[in-house]
């Protein structure tokens, strides 16, 4: 039995290239930092997620397209992921549109369902009002407090359906 027996990929070498540097570089190990049930794909995803929530993804997010914490560490590291809130990553590069930074701050206070910008973040979203220059604005779900600088979190735990609407 050879080597090319055991492994059919290495059988497209030929025979003469099939010298140690050859088959060291053939069996390099894939990309690190991916889980094993990405296939290898998980920048695809990761873009596409990323456009239709404003260039931004949660660290969990990320999990679920398969990357693991060194695989985040590493991007990071590279500067194709920058962090902007905890938890909470800028995609390919550090600035954000307006609407990409509420999205990091919805997301950063609980994402959808839980989290929603509000008040003068949302009247300038709508194109009704002014923004207040000294935080973005949310109103979660929870009651629990969350600070985060730069956000001004108002809770109202007992905000029942319909009195809140979903705008894309």
């Amino acid at each position: 039995s050879t080597l090319s027996d055991a492994n059919p990929a290495l059988s497209v070498i030929p025979a003469l290239a099939r010298g140690r540097d050859c088959c060291a570089r053939a069996l390099k190990p894939p990309m690190t930092g991916l889980t094993a049930r990405t296939s290898g794909r998980p920048r695809e995803n990761a873009w596409s997620l990323a456009r239709r929530q404003h260039g931004v993804l949660t660290h969990d997010q990320l999990i679920d397209l398969g990357l693991t914490r060194h695989g985040i560490r590493h991007r990071v590291a590279r500067g194709r992921l920058h962090l902007v809130h905890r938890g909470i990553y800028a995609v390919g590069r550090p600035e954000l549109t307006g609407q990409g930074r509420w999205m990091a701050v919805v997301l950063a206070c609980g994402g959808q369902g839980e989290a929603a910008l509000s008040h003068s973040s949302a009247a300038a979203l709508f194109k009704i009002g002014a923004e207040q220059a000294a935080a973005i604005e949310v109103t979660r779900l929870s009651p629990d407090p969350l600070r985060i600088p730069g956000i001004r979190v108002h809770r109202r735990p007992n905000l029942k359906d319909g009195w809140y609407g979903l705008y894309e």
